[in-house]
């Protein structure tokens, strides 16, 4: 959201937001949509497996209007659809995606794929791991290459960071946690792909230390359990999940963020990190290697990120 905020000051730049959804489910406690800009949900739509196919991207005017479109590859036939309008209207088109392995591999699909890349005006994605993924199986060149799909205002994050830190010793002391003991931080909702159980058995081990795990999901009252039956409550927390601001609020009451599992990109890392958190123990995470540096770098600051996707999108137009 604080990346389409700035998007939207940008000089020489109109923007319109299609929505696939009208709320993000999966974080509703997040609030965010509040916070963000005006979006136009889709509407109707056929649900296939993870795909959408959504009724009103059958226009063949919807697009027309646009000097320039930015898809999001989280919905297969729906993106498809975008793709060709702009093919067929001649309208430049930004690749946004997430990706750092694929799923589909057999030869047609390489072929769709590698077309949609090639054809693109240029690549948003999250990082370094992304890049790299879309350079060595597609040959797409760097030029083409744009990191900060996951982008934060560095400033907002660390003024509420700031604020939170001033309540750390009483976070800490709701929470059992002594002032000098380490508290490792996860939040992530509880989905078998995360291995928050996994997590919990090897902080086991540990003679000392404390675990908070925030969010919700379908494997929560597994570790539950698990914590109530080894004798680990004292040690390890659990909190529900919390808007957006207040959990950035929380993250200085703790020292280290930990993220197990596998799974794309997480925008935790970062979040941790411009609160002034470790990074530690960490599954398939990519974005633990975007932050392995001493300082964060600034091409995941959305006012920085805005100003370069919104300035690619007008060399686009203009050719």
């Amino acid at each position: 959201m604080d990346f389409l905020r700035y998007l939207t000051r940008q000089p020489s730049l109109e923007l319109t937001v299609f929505s696939y959804t009208p709320a993000d489910t999966a974080h509703a406690y997040w609030g965010l949509e509040a916070d963000g800009c005006v979006s136009h949900d889709l509407g109707r739509r056929l649900t296939l497996g993870p795909s959408m196919l959504h009724f009103r991207m059958l226009n063949p005017w919807l697009l027309k209007r646009f000097d320039a479109v930015a898809v999001t590859a989280h919905s297969n036939l729906t993106s498809l659809l975008a793709y060709f309008w702009c093919r067929f209207w001649r309208i430049p088109y930004v690749y946004m995606a997430d990706t750092v392995d694929e799923r589909l591999t057999a030869s047609v699909f390489r072929a769709i794929k590698a077309a949609i890349y090639q054809r693109a005006a240029f690549l948003f994605v999250t990082g370094c791991v992304s890049k790299r993924f879309f350079k060595e199986r597609y040959g797409v060149p760097d030029s083409k290459l744009l990191a900060g799909y996951y982008s934060f205002d560095y400033e907002k994050i660390r003024a509420w960071a700031d604020e939170g830190r001033r309540q750390r010793d009483a976070v800490r002391c709701g929470l059992g946690v002594a002032q000098d003991d380490e508290l490792s931080i996860m939040a992530a909702n509880f989905q078998p792909f995360r291995e928050q159980l996994g997590l919990i058995r090897r902080f086991e081990r540990r003679p000392a230390g404390h675990l908070l795990l925030i969010g919700e999901g379908t494997c929560l009252p597994a570790c539950r359990k698990y914590v109530e039956s080894q004798g680990l409550s004292s040690r390890v927390h659990f909190l529900p999940g919390m808007s957006f601001e207040d959990l950035v609020r929380l993250l200085p009451a703790g020292d280290v963020y930990v993220h197990t599992g596998r799974e794309p990109y997480s925008t935790m890392p970062l979040l941790a990190r411009l609160a002034g958190l470790r990074l530690g123990d960490h599954g398939d995470i990519p974005a633990f290697e975007d932050l392995e540096g001493e300082a964060v770098s600034e091409a995941f600051d959305a006012p920085v990120v805005a100003a370069r996707f919104a300035e690619r999108c007008l060399s686009a137009t203009s050719k």
